[in-house]
């Protein structure tokens, strides 16, 4: 049984708690099951897989730091406003960097012109999806209250536990591929 966090405002504390404890469940499984993609790989990812695992694991890894900033911070904040606006503001910290990191890898990839490389099509919805919600988690930490923080930040963690999950099926997929046009040679 899992500790729990006991926050101030009574009528969202489980619920929400719950929540966030499992999006950091399932960042924790999507992170470990990276793991049978470089089993099944064998050391045969190209540079642009290895990249693709990289940014698997640190999206994985942004799920569960940011599920559990916010009952961590719950120890000492008591007011839902400061504990929502100083979550939002860490993970938008980090959620600009990943940004910035991810939209360089990704327009680099394309102008590359590799064939194992992200659609144009792609790398853009990505791209549109991802500026969509910086822009609402700004507009909530700058005009929002506490339940409207909190209704963006689930939205991003949901955001970021779905990316994490379609890099994990892509790159199982082509290895698994991979591997049965090896073995059918």
């Amino acid at each position: 049984m899992t500790p729990r966090v006991v926050c101030m405002r009574e009528e969202w504390s489980g619920d929400v708690l719950d929540t966030l404890q499992n999006f950091a469940e399932v960042g924790i499984a999507v992170a470990g099951f990276s793991g049978i993609v470089s089993a099944v790989s064998a050391r045969s990812l190209s540079p642009r897989e290895r990249d693709h695992l990289i940014a698997l694991l640190q999206t994985s890894g942004l799920v569960v730091a940011f599920a559990l900033v916010p009952q961590v911070l719950s120890a000492v904040l008591v007011e839902d406003r400061s504990l929502w606006l100083t979550s939002s503001i860490l993970y938008l910290a980090v959620h600009l960097i990943h940004y910035g990191n991810t939209a360089f890898k990704m327009l680099r990839s394309i102008g590359s012109g590799k064939q194992d490389t992200i659609g144009k099509r792609d790398a853009y919805v990505t791209g549109a999806v991802a500026t969509l919600l910086l822009v609402a988690q700004i507009t909530a930490i700058l005009f929002g209250d506490s339940t409207q923080m909190l209704f963006v930040y689930l939205v991003i963690l949901l955001w970021h536990t779905g990316t994490a999950m379609a890099m994990f099926g892509s790159l199982l997929i082509r290895a698994l591929s991979r591997r049965g046009a090896s073995e059918s040679a």
